[in-house]
This record gives C-alpha cells, sequence and structure tokens, in this order.
C-alpha cells in the first residue's frame, strides 16, 4: 500500500503566509502540529541571490483553465515568478468567482503535481464526514478546498500566499461578465440556491449574460483569507460563519487534514498514466486503458461500431471497478497494485496482453503506485446522483435535458452537463499540475454563506453505496471526480488532462488519451473528436450530436444497444497541456464545448 500522509491545515499555515519555504514532503501522519508562524520567522528567507535559479527546461509554460479569466491569473503568477502550483491556486481562486455554481472555497478537490526530480504526489482536500459520523439532510461536507490550497503552497509554492488570492478578490469585488453557461445554470436548477442574494438579481432584475457579476461578499471573504491566512477558515472569522451551517462544528473544522499520496500509475503504451488516487477513479481508467490496448484499439478504426464497442464495454468493467473496489484508504485497503496490472487487465477481456510492460516506473517513482487510484461514484446506469461532477441531480434538481434511451430513462447523471472544473497548468522548469475541483452538484447543497456556496459532497456515500464506501468521521467517499497526467519512457511528465463531466469522466478521459496516447492523433485532435458514453442499465449510448446518425452509431443497433443524443455540456470540457523536451514548448488546444481558456506564454529565464 502506499504510504498516505495527513496534513493539519495549522501545521502549514506558517509556511502558506511566508514567502519562499519549500517543505520536503513528508510520510507521516501530523498528530502534533508545531510548525507556527513564530517558529518560522526564525528561518532565513531565501532569495534569488541566496539560491541562484537553475535554468528552465522550457521556453515556455502556460495554463488551461474553465474559463478565460481563471487561466490569465495563474499565468499572472507565473510571470511573477510563480511555481506551476503557485499559478494553480490563484486560477482555481479565480475560477470560482466566475463559476460560483461548480466550484469553491465550500466545497473540495483533488491535485496531482509532477516533477522533473520527484515522483508525482497526490493531494486530496475533498470534504468529509463531521466527526460526530452525522450526515446533515444538506450532505453537507467539511470543506477541504482552502486547506488543500494551503497544503499545496506550503510544499511547492514560492510566491506570498496573499498574491495569490489577488487576482479572485479582485475579480470578485469588480465584477466578471456572467457567461452564458452561468445564466443557463441559474435558470435550470439555481433558481432556488440563488433565491435572495443580490449579486444574482441586481435592483432586482435577474442576471442577463454579460452584465457584470459582482460578488462583494465574496470579496470580502477572499480578503479575510488573504490577510489571516488560510487557517481563518477553519478556526477564525470564516470559520465563525461556518459553523452557523448544520452539519459543521468547530470540532471538524479545526481537525480537517489534506491527504496526501503517491499516486497510483500504470504502463499504457509508450507512456505511463498517473491517475487519481483512492478514493478517486483513477485506477479504474488506467484499467480501461490497458483493456483497450490489450485489445488491439490502436489498429481499430476511431469511427467505427467496433470502436464504440471496445470503449463502451471496457467502460463497463471500469464502472464496476468503481462500484465494487475502491473506498477511502485510511479506511479500508484498496489493490491498487492489482487493478492497475496490464497482465490481469488483459487477461479480465481476453487481450493480448503486453510482452513487456513498458514504461517501468523510474526507480525514485515509487514502486507500489502502478495504477491510477481509483474513487469511483456513481454509476453509469440510471444511478442518479451522478459522481463528483457532472452527471447526478444537480443541486436544485437541475436534470437538465431527459432524453429517454429506452426503458431506463438515462439517468440524470448521464443528462446533466459538468458540474466541476478542472484546470492544468505547466511551468518552465516542467512541472505539471492537474487540479479537479468541485461542489459537487451543481449549486452544491445550495446553502451560501460569505457569498459562496456549500457543498453536497456526502450525497457520494448513497451514490455508490458499497461496503467499501461507508460513512464515517473524517471518512471521504467515493468520487467520479479525476485529474490525471502522462509520463513518458523517462519518468518526465508530457501532458497534464482532466475535465469535468461527472460519471462520464473517465469516457472522457479514456476517448481522449486512446486516441492520443495509442492512435497516434494530436492532442487536438483528440480533444476535438466526439464523444459518447455507455448506460449499462439501460443498454444505451450516449452520444454527442457528431455521432448522431453516423454509421457507427447506427451500428449498435445489431448489438441490442440504442442510442441517445446528448445535451449540451454533457461531455465536459478537455482542460489538458503537452510538453515537447525537444523543441522546449507548451501547447495545448481549448475545448470549446464550454468557456474554457488556454493562455500559453514565453518564459523567462
Amino acid at each position: 500500500m502506499r504510504a498516505i500522509a495527513h496534513t493539519g491545515l495549522l501545521a502549514v499555515v506558517g509556511a502558506s503566509l511566508a514567502t519562499a519555504l519549500t517543505l520536503s514532503g513528508c510520510a507521516e501522519t501530523v498528530d502534533d502540529p508545531v510548525n507556527t508562524p513564530g517558529n518560522e520567522s526564525a528561518l532565513p528567507e531565501q532569495t534569488a541571490e541566496d539560491s541562484p535559479e537553475p535554468p528552465a527546461v522550457l521556453d515556455q509554460q502556460g495554463v488551461n483553465a474553465g474559463h478565460p479569466l481563471a487561466a490569465e491569473a495563474g499565468v499572472e503568477m507565473l510571470a511573477a515568478g510563480g511555481t506551476a502550483v503557485d499559478a494553480a491556486i490563484a486560477a482555481a481562486f479565480a475560477v470560482s468567482v466566475v463559476e460560483p455554481y461548480a466550484s469553491g472555497v465550500g466545497g473540495g478537490g483533488s491535485a496531482l503535481v509532477a516533477t522533473l526530480d520527484a515522483a508525482p504526489e497526490a493531494f486530496d482536500y475533498r470534504e468529509v464526514v463531521a466527526v460526530d459520523g452525522v450526515i446533515p439532510p444538506s450532505n453537507t461536507g467539511i470543506p477541504g478546498f482552502v486547506a488543500g490550497m494551503a497544503e499545496l503552497h506550503d510544499q511547492h509554492g514560492t510566491l506570498e500566499w496573499a498574491e495569490l488570492l489577488e487576482p479572485a478578490a479582485r475579480m470578485a469585488e469588480g465584477g466578471v461578465p456572467a457567461t452564458a453557461t452561468l445564466i443557463g445554470r441559474i435558470a435550470v436548477g439555481g433558481a432556488g440556491a440563488i433565491a435572495g442574494l443580490e449579486q444574482f438579481s441586481p435592483g432586482g432584475a435577474p442576471l442577463q449574460a454579460g452584465a457584470p457579476l459582482v460578488q462583494a461578499e465574496l470579496g470580502a471573504t477572499l480578503r479575510t483569507l488573504q490577510t489571516e491566512g488560510p487557517e481563518s477558515f477553519y478556526t477564525g472569522e470564516v470559520a465563525g460563519q461556518l459553523t452557523a451551517v448544520e452539519g459543521i462544528d468547530p470540532a471538524s473544522l479545526e481537525r480537517y487534514e489534506v491527504q496526501r499520496s503517491e499516486p497510483p500509475q500504470g504502463p499504457v503504451g509508450d507512456h505511463r498514466v498517473v491517475s487519481g488516487a483512492p478514493a478517486l477513479p483513477g485506477v479504474a481508467l488506467i484499467q480501461m486503458l490497458q483493456v483497450l490496448e490489450s485489445q488491439g484499439i490502436s489498429g481499430v478504426d476511431p469511427e467505427s461500431t467496433e470502436y464504440l464497442r471496445l470503449v463502451s464495454e471496457a467502460w463497463v468493467l471500469a464502472e464496476q471497478t468503481v462500484r465494487t473496489e475502491l473506498g477511502d484508504p485510511d479506511f479500508t485497503d484498496v489493490p491498487v497494485d492489482e487493478l492497475v496490472d496490464p497482465v490481469r487487465n488483459a487477461e479480465l477481456v481476453g487481450g493480448a496482453a503486453p510482452t513487456a510492460p513498458t514504461g517501468d516506473a523510474p526507480a525514485d517513482q515509487g514502486g507500489d503506485t502502478a495504477g491510477g487510484d481509483t474513487a469511483g461514484g456513481d454509476t453509469a446506469g440510471g444511478d442518479t446522483a451522478g459522481g463528483d461532477t457532472a452527471g447526478g441531480d444537480t443541486a436544485g434538481g437541475d436534470t437538465a435535458g431527459g432524453d429517454t434511451a429506452g426503458g431506463d430513462t438515462v439517468g440524470e447523471n448521464l443528462e446533466t452537463p459538468g458540474n466541476t472544473t478542472h484546470l492544468t497548468v505547466v511551468d518552465k522548469d516542467g512541472t505539471v499540475v492537474s487540479m479537479t475541483n468541485t461542489l459537487t452538484q451543481f449549486w452544491g447543497s445550495g446553502t451560501e454563506v460569505g457569498g459562496f456556496f456549500l457543498n453536497d459532497q456526502l450525497s457520494r456515500f448513497d451514490t455508490v453505496d458499497s461496503p467499501r464506501n461507508q460513512p464515517e468521521p473524517g471518512r471521504r467517499s467515493v468520487t467520479w471526480s479525476n485529474p490525471a497526467l502522462v509520463l513518458d519512457d523517462e519518468g518526465r511528465p508530457v501532458l497534464g488532462i482532466g475535465t469535468p463531466g461527472g460519471a462520464n469522466i473517465l469516457s472522457i478521459l479514456a476517448v481522449t488519451l486512446t486516441r492520443w496516447g495509442l492512435m497516434g492523433q494530436s492532442l487536438e485532435e483528440a480533444v476535438d473528436a466526439p464523444r459518447f458514453r455507455f448506460d449499462s442499465a439501460s443498454q444505451t449510448l450516449v452520444v454527442e450530436p457528431a455521432l448522431v446518425g453516423s454509421p457507427a452509431a447506427q451500428g449498435v443497433g445489431a448489438l441490442g444497444w440504442q442510442v441517445s443524443q446528448s445535451p449540451g455540456g454533457l461531455f465536459g470540457s478537455v482542460q489538458a497541456l503537452e510538453i515537447d523536451y525537444d523543441d522546449r514548448t507548451v501547447s495545448g488546444p481549448t475545448d470549446t464545448r464550454l468557456e474554457a481558456g488556454t493562455v500559453i506564454e514565453e518564459a523567462e529565464g
């Protein structure tokens, strides 16, 4: 089993407020925090003169995020000399201002960080069950977003904590143009969540697309986090507001810990895929890819019915893994190595095992990490609550669509657009961050505090009701949320990738990575390719409009399947960046399915 570390916020807050304190990762639980601001003030400040920067390995760096303003906030940190983690934190806070329905300080998330000189790390800062073990009617868990950002900053940040929050605070106070997606989310399922909130109905009139969305109360919360530090969310001023909400208590806030581990990874083609650690479904993604490789997907026409069949059948296997094998590793053993063993996975489907697994993990990459961590959540078939992001009932009953597939209704988790957000960052040193954040359903629980919405993450214990996914104090649920990375045969990160999409996330990523990594397509071609997902309960292939009426989709009738067209946004928005070390460049397409943005700049130094 991989080593799992837990870091309480009070153990890292001093470094979050200091400048350029880089701490080495630890592999033990922090039970008695002693790392206070007072203790850290004795440490000498690191300066460029004291520690000359090594030469950059890339001539470019960039951010691909769910909105252009978030990408710009991240690049602002890179231009200021910050790391990929600094940029990711700034972008994460910024995107929560533009997409208040999808992520933010009232929720949680997870991130993967890969550098050129160390094994990849997984950070799970998702919500947990309160210390009394009781799940409130709202399904709100103890939020981990702020603690996660603080822990990431402590481990890999160099800029001041306050500097990272400045773009988001500025945006909240000054206003940002309301997006068409935001207006759509208000219209379908958001009315209850925003009722009585002035920022969404200025002057009593409904907010219109393009009009300024000014969030003064959220801005005030962000300023508090800036000036008083991340601990104010758990023990200070913001905590006082949170504890007025049923299900959130002072002890649970104070005891919140970020879960850190070595993420699973496994060989796929000429690469190693690194994916979310349990209880995220990373192992299931790796399993899908290994199954497809064993069945010769690289030689299959991606415009054929056979391609749709193979990917769909691999998804059914992965879904079963999510529903039966995944859980919080603090509470249950997850057989990661077994689940990402390419020989075993080939045998499961009668495929051809690789003659020699490619890209064995370098010695410094941690042996026990072969796979993609898993997390799973909601299943494909008809299970409603939708996984941690897109699919599922949305807060306020958003069912977005309701195409039926004959027999069963294609569950709401298949008919609702993605309700998380993803971002990928690459800096000039070759560090890659892949980060997915969420409130779970759109608008979370629908409860607003301090200008932000609270999550309903604990609903995922019902979504995947397995012995490995039962609520206990401090426990995290299985989820669909799943950031991913790809390493080359030298162990260097060459791709960061992720997407919103709920229960569709694994299928979206598998289709994209199969086309890019096993079929030789460019990243842009792979991202633009039509997406689909099989609903096993109703035997329905849910497809994007581009596939409707295609010979490939028509051919699935011979398999006894039906075809249903998805509504817009169902298949997420892939945020990916690719590194070419020979050319020293960074590139990444902007997925036009939602309002994403990619910003790449020339690096200095």
